[in-house]
């Protein structure tokens, strides 16, 4: 029988090869543990939890002291012993990045007909889907409950004693984990009685997120999601259901990134891709690197800017009387309501590439009539009918998600809003006010843009279902809960909430010493790295009236000199992208000819293709970003099927899926290749 004396070693033992693992490989997470123990050391921390042996289980228990209660109810072993028989090959208890319409029938494939251009590129994607389904018609159905041969992700959420995880492991046998964990004392107690290193043995990886801000937690699940991103189609969870709520609605939020229907590769393709090459030769495209090397009018200048949020009603006279002592910036969305009281904006931004919203949302005749002689920051994939109602003069454009010329920073987000306020830091704006950028819905109605907006809509705030029990979500219809930048918490859609995190880590990387960015918004949700500002606090009888005409004079000569367009070496390596991909699509057309006839052999070959096409050795504009979308697309799909118990005739399907895939890639690159002649046709 182990003594007391014996187990304390024992735990000793397992708690410094922790930290001796913790330190090289996650030394941040090492560095908090340190710190926590010598604090408790000194007794600088009470501690809340404290570790118990339970004899009669032979297992250990934790006891919360404050309220005297056992977290595992004095039956750990027990409970441990019954997660471990609720966690099989199957998709019970599991996310996925693919959507329903992979599961449709061909003929109930459910898509709006508005003729949005993220309705097109849903088609077009969802045609290229049914190629495959075509040949592989099993188990189409439905993603619940499905068998499974393997369980390659695994994510932890919420860890308690985590004595349950090496039997998970030992079960599943996956390869990439995620551990998650509200409270850093918990946590350390765990590491007395679990070998965390398990986890990382055989080139396995694993990814900690302990007691972190929500940002952080985003970014590391991210993480997680990019390391074999094609078994995305299954990532199996197990919930210790203690203070681990809150965990599901930003593991959604990171699973949305990764999401094929809205962003895809033909979006990329025909949207971002095609349009840009097509108009390098012809607008003024503003340079944040140009930018770094100007001292800019606006950087000094106090930046007003202004969102189509909610409180923008609340705020619009206090705008009204301060208009003059600020440059003031309006999104597309917020114009109609601004000019309506007299309020004409010295700069607005769009990206909408929607036509149709923007004609008749944003920019109708009457708003086009008070601002075409105002500065525009227009995306490089708006509609060229918008682009030709602006003052070709004051017309800027600016790069987002991936930049024509190689190196240049681009503008990384989901909206105009926190695009575009990223946009002005890039430019160095000192002073940043943020108004009407609440990034969450009216509290009281659960409308989602200010009153007035034509393409606003309402949510029911008094239906909202926790995240923990559905199965799907949807960016638009799902309501969550947020923390507030005044409020202790407010209401917001999903898709709002990937603005915000996109935002806050904006800030978190882009914000330098010298800019402040203040948020106005009482009932707008927080913003890392902004300060909270209570209008009715915030004092401008020091701020000086400035001459707007001579600030728009000034402005347009800063942005002309920031303006660049392609040199000759850009050209030249744009040319040398052209012949690589020609290159590879000769060793694809090959390809066809070749047997492939089993998932591993498939496996590999499609390996070597993505990494022609995702790790090319030249320098390429949009060769990786499209085809990366275009195997997220496609790929967790495939392996979705083929990683099925049920399936039948793998060997010939897998031959026909091949050639598929291959025509498909071969079609991309042919399309791709004829945007580029484009720019090299002169």
């Amino acid at each position: 029988m182990i003594t007391e004396e014996q187990l304390q070693d024992a735990l000793t033992t397992t708690f410094l090869a922790n930290l001796v693992f913790l330190q090289e490989y996650d030394n941040e997470l090492f560095q908090r543990i340190d710190g926590l123990s010598k604090k408790i050391q000194k007794e600088e921390y009470k501690e809340r939890y404290r570790l118990e042996f339970n004899k009669d289980e032979g297992d250990f228990d934790i006891y919360d002291i404050n309220h005297d209660i056992f977290l595992y109810d004095k039956k750990p072993r027990q409970k441990n012993i019954k997660t471990l028989s609720e966690i099989n090959f199957d998709t019970k208890g599991s996310f996925s990045i693919l959507e329903p319409f992979y599961f449709a029938d061909n003929n109930k494939i459910e898509v709006n007909d508005n003729n949005t251009i993220f309705e097109i590129n849903g088609r077009k994607l969802i045609d290229d889907i049914n190629e495959f389904k075509s040949i592989l018609k099993d188990n189409l159905s439905t993603y619940i409950e499905q068998k499974v041969k393997n369980i390659d992700k695994f994510m932890f959420i919420g860890t308690l004693l985590g004595r349950h995880i090496p039997l998970i492991i030992s079960k599943i046998k996956a390869k990439n984990f995620f551990i998650c964990e509200d409270n850093l004392e918990i946590f350390r107690l765990s590491l007395f009685v679990v070998d965390y290193s398990i986890l990382a043995r055989d080139g396995n990886t694993v990814v900690f997120s302990i007691m972190e801000e929500k940002f952080i937690f985003n970014i590391k699940c991210s993480t997680f999601l990019s390391n074999d991103y094609h078994q995305n189609y299954i990532i199996k969870y197990y919930t210790t259901n203690y203070n681990v709520k809150s965990y599901f609605d930003d593991i959604m939020d990171s699973l949305i990134s990764e999401k094929s229907i809205i962003f895809n590769h033909y979006m990329m393709l025909d949207n971002v891709a095609k349009l840009a090459l097509s108009r390098i030769k012809n607008y003024n495209i503003l340079s944040r690197n140009l930018a770094k090397d100007i001292n800019l009018l606006i950087k000094n200048k106090p930046v007003l800017y202004i969102g189509a949020g909610p409180s923008l009603s609340d705020n619009i006279k206090w705008i009204s009387d301060n208009k003059e002592k600020f440059i003031i910036v309006s999104i597309g969305a917020a114009c109609k309501k601004l000019i309506s009281e007299n309020i004409i904006p010295d700069i607005i931004v769009t990206l909408d590439p929607q036509y149709e919203i923007l004609r008749k949302a944003h920019f109708d005749d009457g708003v086009i009539d008070k601002i075409k002689d105002k500065i525009i920051f227009s995306s490089m994939n708006t509609d060229e009918r918008i682009l030709n109602k602006f003052n070709q003069g004051s017309l800027f454009l600016y790069e987002v998600i991936f930049s024509i010329d190689f190196k240049e920073r681009t503008e990384k987000g989901y909206s105009v809003g926190e695009i575009g306020a990223t946009l002005f830091l890039n430019l160095g704006v000192e002073n940043l006010y943020l108004i009407g950028l609440d990034l969450a819905l009216n509290q009281d109605t659960g409308h989602t843009h200010v009153s007035g907006y034509n393409d606003s809509t309402t949510h029911n705030l008094e239906k909202i279902i926790s995240s923990m029990d559905k199965n799907f979500f949807t960016l638009r219809g799902d309501v969550i809960k947020v923390k507030g930048n005044f409020k202790e918490s407010v209401y917001t859609t999903r898709l709002f909430n990937t603005s915000l995190n996109a935002f806050s880590q904006n800030c978190e990387m882009l914000k330098k010493k010298e800019q402040t960015i203040y948020n106005l918004s009482k009932s707008g949700a927080y913003i890392n790295s902004t300060l909270p500002l209570d209008i009715e606090d915030f004092n401008t009888n020091n701020f000086e009236v400035l001459d707007k005409i001579l600030l728009a004079k000034g402005l347009k000569e800063n942005f002309y000199k920031i303006s660049n367009k392609f040199d000759q070496s850009s050209y030249t390596d744009l040319n040398k992208e052209k012949e690589y991909l020609l290159g590879v699509k000769e060793f694809i057309e090959d390809d066809l000819i070749m047997i492939i006839d089993s998932f591993e052999s498939f496996s590999k070959r499609y390996l070597i293709i993505e990494k022609a096409l995702l790790s090319p050795d030249i320098k390429t504009t949009f060769t990786t970003m499209i085809f990366a979308f275009y195997f997220r697309s496609v790929i967790p799909y495939l392996y979705y099927h083929f990683n099925n118990r049920k399936i039948k005739n793998e060997n010939k399907k897998i031959e026909k899926i091949n050639k598929v895939m291959n025509n498909q890639l071969v079609k991309l690159i042919d399309r791709y290749i004829t945007y580029i002649n484009y720019v090299l046709k002169d």
